[in-house]
């Protein structure tokens, strides 16, 4: 019986040993970036996050101001208790290698990349066996003393020239244009046909800030202006700058800024050409 034991736990060591096991942890230069994130002293800033797991992908744009975030364009993000802060990251990493380090079941990667200008984590990837467990990519940018600047132009009278125009069938061309791609979302081209004032597209857009008809673009110039002056709080770069059809009085252009992508700015361009009455 001893020398069954004894056969049983030498052919379990070799198949142990012969098994590609163990934790290969790369965190760079860990302690150098936290204390010079320490060092920075930065409360007040934005970041987008994406946190992907198999088959499930969380993405959100977070304000955080002094320490603590602020705003979440996600309702759910705190609700599920995820990071939201920078200092949340480098705990996040403290647990996870204290973690994997306890582990000697599977062969299990964890690596992390840092922004060499603020000291963040830019990226937090986990593997096992070869396969993504879960990755972790943020992006930040520094929220400074800035100016206001708003100029929608002589709103009221653009509007009530385009009402009296009364153009009920156009086609809408919208070109979505963000300047930096560090935004979640990529540049878009829209086109819609409007029939008697209505819509022709029935499908829900994936971009907050793509409308469907003229009088729609109207009422978000007026509901991004109150976000521009809400994230300004005399504190932060912020701009709003929309320029008018001569023609038909429609917005052809809206610039914004400090709202969807953290001070720089997002540009619609949109173009009607009027379609002749069914």
């Amino acid at each position: 019986m001893k020398l069954i034991k004894c056969l049983f736990v030498l052919h379990l060591s070799i198949f142990i040993l012969s098994c590609p096991l163990g934790v290969n942890i790369d965190i760079g230069d860990y302690d150098y970036h936290l204390e010079e994130w320490n060092n920075q002293n930065m409360f007040n800033y934005q970041i987008v996050v994406k946190q992907a797991y198999p088959n499930i992908v969380n993405e959100a744009i977070i304000l955080v101001k002094n320490g603590i975030p602020k705003s979440i364009n996600k309702p759910y993000w705190d609700v599920r208790e995820r990071l939201s802060t920078i200092p949340d990251y480098y705990s996040f990493i403290n647990k996870e290698i204290i973690d994997k380090q306890k582990i000697s079941l599977y062969n299990y990667s964890f690596v992390v990349k840092y922004n060499t200008e603020y000291h963040y984590p830019v990226s937090i990837i986990c593997k096992r066996n070869g396969s993504e467990v879960y990755s972790h990519f943020i992006s930040l940018m520094p929220l400074e003393e800035g100016e206001l600047e708003i100029d929608i132009g002589d709103y009221e009278s653009q509007l009530a020239a385009w009402n009296n125009v009364n153009l009920q069938d156009y086609q809408l061309k919208i070109r979505y244009k963000p300047s930096d791609y560090t935004t979640i979302f990529a540049a878009y081209t829209e086109s819609i046909i409007v029939r008697k004032g209505i819509p022709n597209e029935s499908r829900v857009l994936n971009y907050p800030m793509i409308k469907t008809t003229i009088p729609e673009f109207f009422n978000f110039i007026k509901a991004e202006e109150e976000s521009v002056r809400n994230l300004h709080e005399g504190k932060y770069r912020c701009f709003l700058n929309v320029q008018y059809d001569t023609e038909y009085h429609y917005p052809k252009l809206i610039n914004s800024g400090g709202y969807y992508l953290f001070g720089r700015n997002n540009i619609l361009e949109i173009t009607v050409t009027p379609l002749e009455k069914e």
